[in-house]
């Protein structure tokens, strides 16, 4: 995954029936070979469910759903769940007390003559 980027991934229907971003891997190479349409949401996941259970068994990225958003690289080799948790709150924090204008509208008295 760190040696991926946005160009490795793709847009597919095939791990899930809906569309997700997913690093390409031969899961999806497979499939497109096939040209076999994927099934409607749920029952793709559901269909595929014992190649994922048994990929994820191996540790076999090959045959495994590696969703991922367009921020493939933003992560660090030696970073934790808990430690990317805690990098977005930071900066959530720092926006929302920053200098931002926050513009309010003046609460209006319906009885007020607005001609």
């Amino acid at each position: 995954m760190f040696s991926s980027t946005e160009a490795d991934t793709v847009i597919t229907h095939l791990f899930t029936g809906r569309p997700a971003r997913s690093i390409r891997n031969r899961f999806i190479e497979k499939y497109l070979e096939s040209n076999t349409k994927p099934l409607a949401w749920p029952l793709q996941g559901l269909a595929a469910d014992d190649v994922y259970a048994e990929s994820r068994k191996q540790n076999l990225a090959d045959y495994y759903p590696l969703l991922a958003g367009q921020g493939l690289r933003l992560p660090k080799r030696d970073q934790s769940a808990k430690d990317i948790i805690n990098e977005i709150v930071s900066a959530a924090n720092s926006i929302i007390s920053s200098n931002l204008m926050v513009y309010v509208l003046p609460i209006l008295d319906p009885k007020e003559n607005w001609s």
